[in-house]
């Protein structure tokens, strides 16, 4: 029988069949595997990102030092509103910091699982996207040029209720002040606005800039050791300023050693010329810890002014015998006079030791007794009160300065102990804090609103549990970038608490409230438009796609970092849609105007890519 040499016709039709199911199959599983591969790459680059903005949470500056803090009702100055609350997304939303709000009309187009992206938006929150530099925290002309950031085709928003965070900066008084110890009464340049912030009988500084006196607003009796006048004799830190000899070095002191005796301090606590031990406790048999501020402001004057004496003073001089400072001066007439005391070297050192110990002891001690301000030489976070907004009484409510009529409400802040000696602020020296200052001078005046809340609604120090605190990043991936308005869509929509403002001045109106304190964007992070050195200063619906914007972009005049603040200023409609980003902006910062392929009619489906929780701070903190 002859051999088969060949496959029959259906041999051969069956194997091409199982070449081309596998063909198919490969085919068919190809896009997948791309498809799972560009997942992959996404949810690296989303887990970057997390990690760059949680580092950025964590380190961004907590100040905005271009700004005024103070004013006699919270809503008359920005440090009241919600955009300064330590939060991850309002902290990061800036030009700074590294993301930007996806404009609305875009975020309306984006479907994702369980319309989660729409469902937040109908609550109120943003989706954002990445900054087109790749590194946050940078200027814009310390970076090389480079193609656009891959990470801008992710899109993420922020899930989860914020808690109530503590307050950053109080707005009736920027507390804690801090100056170099030892120091004299404290005295600061202010702006000509006596009667109105100003106490009507503050005492000026000498010289420059006129500078005024305004710590004795709670403390009269410092006003001597600052200036005063006796039998034809100037005393005072003043009058040695301005005379600088032996003489009013002596004066000085004996100015303080009357504030000594007028607070009870005697020799006993500063008459000292042994060394000092490591911490020097306050003389519990002269005050009682509700007065041991008056030990501690006592040793730092003295300390100053004794201090002031080495300048005219040869050591050996001061060694032996010293410098006799003579008994019997009554700095305010009450029949209080001074005790003699010889200044030596021994003793102003001791002295001055002393004082520093003892004024970081009450810093350290009593951080809700406001009566000294805190020694510059230990800043830290500590010295900060924890005082929250009580979300559960009656807000405040008030006329705004100079808006004919319009009234603001605020929460009342709650502190975690009652504030002693409050007294009154730097930038409004003529007015009570809340109403609290019984040793206030009599030209000053109460603020009708002011009322604090209630303690038991106070909760920073409560027990909690990880999960109230917990909020997630959510990351979705999707080439929004590619509709045809991408840079000629309006910014999202932006809260006016990011619009700085001055605070209430003399003779000042509403447009002037609104220019002063000027523009300075490199020490306001948190405010104006988070797209500002994207944003366009003019209409570009009209340009050609791929033409030169340049020259557009908002503060373009001076380079890409300018202010833009004389595009903004004013309530005319042009300044109005710069500061909202109604013209658009370059997104992918390349200089040109982009327009995508994709109509607006079109709908884009988000693939969730990551979803990652992180730890939502109440205590505003920087690590770095």
């Amino acid at each position: 029988m002859p051999t088969r040499a060949a496959f029959t016709l259906f041999e051969v039709a069956l194997s091409l069949v199982l070449v081309t199911f596998s063909m198919v199959s490969v085919l068919t599983l190809f896009p997948l595997g791309l498809k799972a591969q560009q997942l992959s790459r996404f949810q690296v680059l989303a887990a970057t990102k997390a990690l760059e903005m949680v580092d950025a949470y964590n380190a961004t500056p907590t100040a905005n030092p271009s700004l005024e803090v103070e004013a006699p009702n919270p809503w008359d100055v920005s440090s009241g509103r919600s955009n300064s609350a330590f939060d991850l997304e309002r902290r990061l939303s800036s030009y700074r910091f590294g993301i930007m709000p996806v404009p609305t009309d875009i975020a309306r187009r984006l479907d994702s699982d369980a319309d989660e992206i729409q469902n937040l938006l109908g609550q109120g929150a943003q989706v954002y996207y990445s900054q087109p530099q790749a590194t946050t925290g940078f200027m814009e002309t310390g970076l090389p040029e480079a193609p656009p950031n891959e990470t801008q085709r992710l899109v993420f928003a922020v899930v989860g209720y914020a808690q109530t965070n503590a307050i950053a900066v109080f707005p009736w008084k920027a507390w804690p002040y801090y100056i170099p110890m030892p120091s004299p009464p404290c005295h600061g340049t202010h702006g000509e606005e006596r009667g109105f912030s100003e106490p009507m009988d503050s005492l000026e500084t000498n010289g420059g800039k006129r500078g005024i006196l305004w710590e004795d607003t709670f403390d009269r009796d410092m006003r001597p050791v600052f200036w005063c006048e006796r039998d034809g004799m100037r005393y005072g830190y003043r009058d040695h300023w301005a005379t600088r000899n032996l003489e009013s070095a002596k004066r000085y002191c004996r100015a303080a050693l009357w504030y000594c005796k007028k607070k009870g301090v005697t020799p006993a606590l500063y008459d000292l010329s042994d060394p000092l031990q490591p911490r020097r406790e306050f003389d519990r048999a002269l005050h009682q810890p509700q007065d041991f501020w008056k030990q501690a402001n006592a040793l730092r004057f003295l300390s100053h002014a004794a201090t002031c004496l080495t300048t005219y003073v040869t050591k050996a001089e001061l060694d032996l015998p010293g410098v006799t400072l003579a008994a019997g001066f009554d700095g305010d007439g009450s029949g209080t006079a001074s005790d003699e005391w010889i200044a030596t070297t021994a003793k102003i050192t001791t002295l001055h030791e002393s004082a520093k110990n003892l004024l970081m002891l009450f810093a350290a001690s009593y951080p809700y007794d406001w009566a000294v301000p805190r020694p510059l030489e230990r800043t830290i976070m500590m010295d900060h009160p924890l005082i929250e907004w009580d979300l559960f009484s009656t807000p405040l409510r008030g006329p705004i300065w100079q808006a004919g009529g319009v009234d603001a409400e605020q929460w009342r802040p709650v502190s975690a102990q009652p504030i002693s000696h409050l007294g009154r602020s730097f930038q409004f020296s003529n007015q009570d804090i809340l109403g609290t200052s019984a040793t206030a001078p009599a030209s000053g005046t109460a603020m009708p609103t002011a009322q604090w809340g209630e303690a038991a609604h106070f909760t920073l120090t409560r027990p909690f549990k990880p999960s109230e605190r917990c909020r997630q990043l959510v990351f979705w991936a999707v080439d929004w970038m590619s509709y045809e308005d991408s840079e000629t869509a309006p910014s999202a929509p932006i809260d006016a608490n990011r619009y700085p403002r001055g605070a209430p001045r003399n003779n000042a109106n509403f447009e002037a409230m609104m220019s002063n304190p000027p523009f300075f964007d490199w020490q306001q992070y948190i405010y104006r438009n988070p797209e500002k050195v994207l944003a366009f200063k003019s209409p570009v619906t009209g340009l050609a796609d791929g033409a030169d914007v340049r020259g557009l972009i908002l503060g373009s005049e001076g380079g890409p970092l300018s202010s833009g603040k004389d595009d903004q200023l004013g309530r005319n409609a042009n300044a109005k849609y710069i500061f909202s980003g109604l013209y658009g902006a370059d997104r992918n910062f390349n200089g040109k105007l982009d327009r995508g392929p994709v109509p607006r009619s079109v709908r884009m489906r988000a693939t969730e890519v990551a979803r990652l929780a992180f730890y939502d701070l109440r205590v505003p903190s920087a690590i770095r």
